[in-house]
C-alpha cells in the first residue's frame, strides 16, 4: 500500500486579495444590438465576481434607438460579511407625462450615485436602507394638444400649462432620496422555468428632496407573489402589487415619483407605448398565471425549453382617486358646461372624449386574458404574450377603441438577470 503523500505548509502563505484582477472572472453576460441609418439600439450586460463570490460587479449599458436614450447602471456588492453593502452609479432616461396636463410629454434624465446597506434577519427575511444622491433633468417637451406635434420641437399651444412648463420643470435639479425596504423570499427556482414554488414580499417606503426647488415628496410600494408547483415544472402563480406617491403641495407634486408599469409584466392588455394608461401617480395590479411545459409536444433543437402561458391581468394606473365630475368610463365622455360666445349670459354643454387622467382609481381598471409562450435558448428568454382586453365597465383601452382583439407583447431578456 502506498503511503499518503504529505507536504508541509510553506512558511509564508500568500494572503487572498479580493481586489486583485487575477481573482476576478465573468460569471454571465449578454451582448446584442443593431442599427440603421437613423437609429441604433442594443444592450451589453456583464456580471463579474471574485473567486470566492463574496464580491459582485454588475455592469449594464443599453441604448434604445438613440444615444440620447442611453441607460447605464453599475453596481458593486460586498457580501463577505453578514451585513452586506452595495455601491453604484446610474443614468436613466424615461419618457414622462406632465402631471398638470398629460398631453405634455417629455424626457426625464435621472443620474447619480446610490448606496445600500442590507441587514439579513434570517435566511428568508432582510431589511435594507438606501440613499441615492444625484440630479434630475427634464427636456424634449412634446405638446400633443396641437394638430401636428413635433417631437422635441418645442412647438406648443398657448395654454397656461404649456407656456408655464419651462418654469415648472426646466434646469438640472439636484435630488436626494432615502429609501427603506423589508423583503421576504422563500422562492425556489428551476433552471428552465424560473420561479417554481414559494413566496415573496417586498415593502418599500421612501422620499425625495430637491433643495433648489424646495420640493419634498414620498412614495410607498408593496409587491407580494406566491408560486405553487403543480407537477414537474408546471406551476401556478398569483401576484398583487400597488404603489403610490404623495406630496404636500402642487410644487412638490410636480416632482413626485411617477410609476411606469411595463405592459409585458403587469397589464398585457396594453401596448408598451400606451403611456397615458401605464404612467401615473398611483397603481394597483393583480396577476394570475399558469405555466405548462410544452416539451412533450414541441421540441426544437435551437430551444432549451418551451412553456405555454395562460394568465389574467387586472389593474389600474391613475392620478386621481375619484373620477372628475361629468366624466364617465361607460360612456367614454366628459360632459362640461362652458361659456357660450354667442350668448354672454348663457352657457352650452360640450362633450369631449374621456382620458385616463379624467378617471379615478376604479374607473381606470382593466381586465385582460392572456395566452402565450416562453422560450428559453441559452441564457436568453423570449416571451411572446397575446392579451385580450375584456370589457368590465372600466376605461376603454386603446385596443378596444380600435376594435383590436389581441395585443402583442414581446420581450427578450437575459434569463438570469
Amino acid at each position: 500500500m502506498l503511503p499518503i503523500p504529505q507536504e508541509d505548509f510553506p512558511d509564508s502563505t500568500p494572503s487572498y486579495n479580493a481586489y486583485s484582477a487575477g481573482n476576478w472572472r465573468p460569471e454571465a453576460g449578454i451582448v446584442y444590438g443593431g442599427g440603421a441609418s437613423n437609429a441604433v439600439a442594443g444592450r451589453a450586460a456583464v456580471l463579474f465576481s471574485d473567486i470566492l463570490r463574496d464580491r459582485v460587479l454588475y455592469v449594464d449599458l443599453a441604448i434604445y434607438g438613440s444615444f440620447d436614450l442611453t441607460q447605464a447602471l453599475v453596481l458593486f456588492e460586498n457580501r463577505a460579511a453578514k451585513n452586506s453593502y452595495v455601491l453604484g452609479a446610474f443614468h436613466f432616461v424615461q419618457q414622462q407625462l406632465d402631471k398638470v396636463d398629460p398631453n405634455l410629454q417629455f424626457l426625464q434624465r435621472d443620474f447619480g450615485a446610490v448606496g445600500s446597506l442590507r441587514f439579513p434577519i434570517d435566511r428568508f427575511r432582510r431589511f435594507e436602507t438606501e440613499l441615492s444622491v444625484g440630479a434630475v433633468e427634464r427636456y424634449c417637451l412634446t405638446d400633443f394638444n396641437i394638430d401636428r406635434p413635433t417631437i422635441c420641437g418645442g412647438a406648443r399651444t398657448n395654454s397656461v400649462n404649456a407656456l408655464d412648463w419651462d418654469h415648472r420643470n426646466s434646469g438640472v435639479n439636484p435630488q436626494i432620496g432615502p429609501t427603506l425596504r423589508y423583503g421576504y423570499d422563500t422562492v425556489r427556482y428551476d433552471q428552465y422555468t424560473g420561479p417554481l414554488a414559494g413566496g415573496s414580499m417586498l415593502f418599500e417606503l421612501g422620499g425625495n428632496y430637491l433643495p433648489w426647488r424646495r420640493a419634498v415628496s414620498g412614495f410607498a410600494r408593496a409587491d407580494l407573489a406566491k408560486w405553487w408547483q403543480l407537477a414537474g415544472r408546471a406551476n401556478f402563480s398569483f401576484r398583487v402589487a400597488g404603489g403610490t406617491s404623495f406630496a404636500p403641495n402642487d410644487n412638490s407634486r410636480t416632482w413626485a415619483r411617477s410609476w411606469w408599469l411595463t405592459s409585458a409584466d403587469n397589464l398585457r392588455g396594453y401596448y408598451p407605448l400606451d403611456l397615458p394608461y401605464l404612467i401615473g401617480q398611483h397603481y394597483y395590479v393583480a396577476n394570475a398565471e399558469l405555466q405548462l411545459p410544452l416539451d412533450p409536444i414541441i421540441r426544437l433543437a435551437i430551444f432549451d425549453y418551451i412553456e405555454g402561458v395562460a394568465a389574467m391581468d387586472f389593474g389600474s394606473v391613475f392620478n386621481n382617486f375619484s373620477t372628475r365630475r361629468g366624466c364617465s368610463a361607460k360612456s367614454n365622455q366628459c360632459i362640461t358646461r362652458v361659456p357660450d360666445p354667442t350668448d354672454p349670459s348663457g352657457s352650452k354643454t360640450v362633450a369631449t372624449t374621456v382620458t385616463p387622467n379624467d378617471l379615478g382609481a376604479w374607473d381606470n381598471r382593466s381586465l385582460t386574458g392572456v395566452l402565450g409562450v416562453n422560450v428559453l435558448f441559452g441564457p436568453l428568454l423570449l416571451r411572446v404574450h397575446f392579451g385580450h382586453p375584456i370589457s368590465i365597465g372600466g376605461v376603454r383601452t386603446p385596443a378596444q377603441q380600435s376594435n383590436t382583439s389581441w395585443v402583442t407583447n414581446i420581450t427578450l431578456r437575459y434569463f438570469f438577470f
